[in-house]
């Protein structure tokens, strides 16, 4: 498994998928070691793991409260996603 560029080569190939904040604290839970996973979109090794990976895809949700003037934004999110939905 690589970054995006390709460029990066990580250190695991151990990748957990949370779909919930039930399934993150599960996860949290049973390994003493793990780094979120995010767009693999690292330049460097600073994102790397030798341990485990905790993707968190299902997590994209975003909530825009216009009255306030707030986004909430879930931790699976991209900027892509983010981006179209501030549009």
């Amino acid at each position: 498994m690589t970054n995006w560029a390709g460029n990066i080569a990580y250190g695991t190939q151990t990748i957990d998928e949370a779909a919930s904040g039930d399934a993150v604290r599960e996860c949290v839970k049973a390994h003493q070691r793990l780094k979120v996973l995010g767009t693999r979109h690292s330049f460097n090794g600073i994102a790397d793991s030798t341990d485990r990976f905790v993707a968190m895809p299902g997590l994209d949700e975003v909530s825009i409260d216009v009255e306030a003037k707030t986004v909430t934004a879930g931790a699976g999110i991209t900027y892509g996603q983010l981006a179209l939905a501030l549009h």
